[in-house]
C-alpha cells in the first residue's frame, strides 16, 4: 500500500492519462486494457490502492460497464436500477463529476481517481467533490434550490436502490417526509450563513453544522428497515 501518495487538489478531474483510445460508439468491443503502464504509475504513486485493490476494481468497473470497454451514463443509471429515460438530476450530476475531461465516458482512471476519494478521501475532498455536484451551473457558488434538488434527488436514488430487495422503503415516509426533512435542514443552514448561495467554505462549515442531520436520518431508517427485514425473514 502506497503510505504518501500525491495530493491531487481535484482528486476525480485530474486525471489526463495515456489509456487506449477512447471509445467512438457503444458497440466497442471489451477487451481493452484495463490500465496501461504510466496509468497503473499513476494509480500506485497518487492513491492508497494495492496491486490487488486495482484488480478488485477492475472486476468491477468491468461489470459497470457491460458490453462497452468504458462506463457511459446508461452505465451508471443500471447501477442504480435507473433508465435514463427517466433522468435523475443525482446519477446526471454524479457522471458529470466522475467525467473528468467531460468526454461522456468514465475512463478507467478516472473511476480509480473517483473510488480513491470515496474511500480514502479527506472530509474537505468529499466536500467539494459534494459542493461540485449541487454547483449546477459550475459558477463556484450553490443556491439554496439546488441544494434542495439535488438533495431529494439523491434519497430517491436511495430509495429506488434499496426498496423491492426484501427490505421495504429504506426511508420510511412517517411523520416528517423526506422533503420537509431536506427543505428544514437546508433552510436552517441558509438561515446562519444569511444568503441565498454558498460559497465552497461556506458549505464545508453547513456540511458539517446541519447534513449530519440528515445523515442520520438515513442512517436510522436504513437500520429499521434492515432489522424488521430481519424479523420477518425468522417469523
Amino acid at each position: 500500500m502506497c503510505t504518501s501518495p500525491m495530493k491531487l487538489p481535484h482528486p476525480v478531474l485530474n486525471t489526463s492519462q495515456s489509456v487506449s483510445a477512447q471509445p467512438s460508439d457503444s458497440n466497442f468491443s471489451p477487451i481493452l486494457p484495463w490500465l496501461d503502464e504510466s496509468a497503473i504509475l499513476r494509480a500506485y504513486q497518487e492513491t492508497h490502492f494495492t496491486k490487488l485493490d486495482l484488480e478488485q476494481l477492475e472486476e468491477k468497473y468491468r461489470s459497470l460497464c457491460g458490453e462497452d470497454s468504458w462506463m457511459g451514463k446508461a452505465a451508471l443509471y443500471t447501477a442504480f436500477r435507473g433508465t435514463e429515460d427517466h433522468g435523475c438530476l443525482a446519477l446526471d450530476r454524479l457522471f458529470a463529476c466522475l467525467d473528468g475531461d467531460q468526454d461522456g465516458w468514465v475512463s478507467p482512471l478516472e473511476y480509480v481517481f473517483g473510488m480513491e476519494l470515496l474511500v480514502h478521501g479527506t472530509a474537505a475532498q468529499k466536500a467539494e467533490f459534494a459542493f461540485r455536484m449541487y454547483d449546477l451551473d459550475q459558477v463556484g457558488e450553490v443556491q439554496k434550490r439546488q441544494l434542495q434538488e439535488v438533495s431529494r434527488s439523491i434519497l430517491g436514488v436511495i430509495q429506488n436502490s434499496y426498496s423491492g430487495q426484501g427490505s421495504g422503503l429504506v426511508i420510511d415516509q412517517g411523520e416528517e417526509s423526506v422533503d420537509e426533512l431536506v427543505d428544514s435542514i437546508i433552510s436552517s443552514a441558509f438561515e446562519d450563513v444569511g444568503s441565498d448561495s454558498l460559497s465552497l467554505a461556506g458549505f464545508n462549515a453547513i456540511c458539517e453544522d446541519h447534513f449530519a442531520v440528515l445523515d442520520n436520518f438515513i442512517r436510522d431508517h436504513a437500520r429499521q428497515s434492515l432489522n424488521q427485514s430481519c424479523r420477518t425473514a425468522t417469523e
